[in-house]
């Protein structure tokens, strides 16, 4: 099944009537007018670009209310015991692999001389994997390390990337080839993706390539490209577009790479369950984290993220990703289809 939506009017933010949403009615409807009200001036609209803002959003079910400062940095994710040794001793491997001296590995990880030489002398296979990082996501470091690109990469949030980003959500909900979005599934053992049968509450398009034909957003991809030395020739566009704040996505990982430039309404993105106010030209990249964009019942406008997902350990040229056949008919690796 496919559906576009249509703008009310010409450079509106809110689409047509024939959006999917949670049923009025519902329970979880229900809950969220009743519980959830904004303070003065958070009504949707993307805020400013200073201070901080005082904002509410539901995540398992649950009302969360936070202070966000716009100029605070990305926080630090809250990784168990395990997980941070696994990934600490991951890098010490690709440092020393960098041509970095141990004395500067053991400074740049924070750990003693003695530890990083007990990473150095047991073989990244045999690193016993954390609990709380899903095993596909451990197996697709592994690889990182092995093409010698970093594993676990620190995510990177650059504000107002593009400056003036006023209409570029009308654009996009204008001119991109929308459809209804399905809801997937994922084995966290194997990674294995399935898609269900059952709508999802918000739109998506998917794109071959990294031109969506839309000129100021183009010129904005190829620097995008430039800057973060974007060379696999599989890379594609993945957009959705979430029509008001009762739409969302739940907590996930990419076995890639992802960038993503938010368009529209101020939204709460959560990266390893920390809580980010994202707003419109806003520009954020990272790799395996575990992600959601939760929702936000009193939000009444759209949002729009455009996301470049791709391998950063592939160059040059070809039809195959990993050693995998990618889709005849569009060029995409067909996991990455389906997420």
């Amino acid at each position: 099944m496919k559906r576009r939506w249509n703008l009310q009017a010409a450079g509106s933010s809110a689409p047509g009537s024939d959006h999917i949403r949670p049923a009025e009615g519902s329970e979880e409807y229900q809950q969220a007018q009743g519980e959830i009200a904004y303070a003065a001036g958070q009504s949707g609209a993307a805020s400013s670009l200073s201070g901080s803002a005082r904002v509410q959003f539901l995540e398992k079910g649950r009302l969360h209310e936070v202070n966000l400062a716009v100029e605070e940095a990305l926080p630090k994710p809250s990784y168990s015991r395990a997980a941070q040794e696994y990934i600490a001793s991951l890098r010490a491997h690709y440092l020393r692999d960098a041509g970095r001296t141990l004395s500067q590995v053991a400074a740049e990880l924070c750990r003693a001389e003695s530890q990083v030489q007990r990473w150095w002398q047991t073989s990244p296979m045999n690193l016993p994997r954390p609990r709380d990082i899903p095993n596909y996501i451990c197996s697709y470091e592994m690889r990182m390390l092995q093409a010698r690109v970093q594993p676990f990469r620190a995510a990177e949030l650059r504000r107002r990337y593009i400056p003036d980003a006023a209409g570029l959500y009308a654009e996009c909900a204008r001119q991109l080839p929308w459809q209804q979005a399905m809801i997937r599934q994922r084995n966290y053992q194997t990674g294995e993706l399935s898609v269900t049968n059952k709508a999802s509450n918000r739109q998506d398009c998917i794109l071959r390539g990294t031109r969506t034909g839309i000129p100021r957003l183009d010129d904005t991809l190829r620097r995008l490209r430039a800057d973060f030395m974007i060379a696999d020739p599989n890379a594609f566009i993945v957009s959705n577009w979430y029509p008001d704040g009762t739409s969302g996505i739940g907590a996930h990982n990419h076995d890639h790479w992802s960038a993503i430039l938010s368009f529209g309404s101020s939204r709460v993105f959560l990266l390893d369950d920390k809580p980010i106010l994202l707003e419109d030209g806003d520009l954020l990249v990272f790799g395996g984290q575990r992600h959601s964009l939760p929702k936000m019942p009193a939000i009444t406008e759209g949002r729009i993220s455009v996301a470049i997902f791709w391998y950063p350990e592939q160059h040059g040229t070809g039809s195959f990703v990993c050693g995998e056949e990618v889709c005849a008919g569009c060029g995409l690796r067909d996991v990455l289809l389906q997420e």
